[in-house]
């Protein structure tokens, strides 16, 4: 009798063999693989665990999938938070530098023709000066000429394009803290850079400074005021009185203050 090789001779008849397969059910699968993972270790854990019992490439597969986007989930949301963060940072550099070209460029049409070839040297910086009084100013910008002298700069935003005594007066012991701290030479002259508020419109004046004694005088006359050895003048001109803290105190009060002051 010929057999396949299915058949098996059992009791003078032939039966068919059956193979038997592994059973695939839920019961058989590891504890939680049916649940959601509880954390991305335990889905990495599952999935290798049932692609080795099973020797099933598919699954193998699939679990650590699963796995590995749970456990890289979190990271991917750094990543792009971060990247988001800066991108927004690197924008606003941009911007803010966009803006102050803008403005240098403005600045560098209305300089006058002696700064336009001139190098900056200080900008926005702060000098002292120890002496018969201490002065400490903090200067807008400082350049170096073609001679190689020191010139200074200050700059105003104001609706009347001029330069005031007080320019000059600030410029001025601006001049005597930066030779004093640097020990180089101030020229005697500066540049006040007036621009209105909307900026449309900038204009340079060129102001000739005081003295270093005539600053030493303003300076210790000041504190004269201060501790009441000397009485106050009145201005002569009204609008510093309008803005003066001390219009109410002052002798003998100014009633009009249309017309100079006496």
């Amino acid at each position: 009798m010929r057999l396949s090789a299915d058949c098996a001779p059992i009791g003078g008849s032939i039966a068919t063999a059956t193979p038997t397969l592994p059973p695939m059910g839920i019961a058989s699968l590891p504890p939680r693989w049916h649940e959601p993972a509880a954390d991305s270790r335990r889905a990495c854990m599952d999935g290798l665990h049932i692609g080795l019992q099973q020797g099933c490439r598919c699954a193998l597969f699939c679990g650590l999938s699963a796995g590995v986007s749970l456990c890289g989930r979190k990271q991917w949301g750094a990543a792009m938070a971060f990247e988001a963060a800066l991108i927004t940072f690197i924008v606003v550099l941009a911007g803010l530098w966009l803006l102050w070209r803008l403005h240098f460029a403005r600045t560098m049409g209305v300089l006058p023709p002696e700064l336009r070839t001139a190098r900056l040297i200080y900008a926005e910086r702060l000098f002292r000066s120890v002496g018969p009084v201490s002065i400490t100013a903090k200067v807008d910008r400082v350049y170096r000429n073609a001679a190689g002298g020191l010139v200074l700069l200050e700059l105003k935003t104001r609706r009347a394009s001029r330069a005031y005594l007080s320019d000059i007066i600030e410029l001025s012991a601006q001049r005597i803290a930066v030779m004093t701290q640097t020990g180089e030479a101030v020229a005697e002259h500066a540049y006040v850079l007036t621009e209105s508020p909307d900026g449309r419109k900038a204009r340079f004046h060129r102001v000739r400074l005081m003295a270093p004694a005539g600053v030493v005088a303003l300076a210790l006359r000041r504190e004269s005021l201060l501790v009441g050895e000397t009485e106050a003048r009145r201005a002569r001109w009204p609008g510093v009185c309008r803005t003066c803290a001390f219009l109410q105190k002052c002798s003998p009060p100014r009633r009009d203050l249309r017309s100079p002051c006496a």
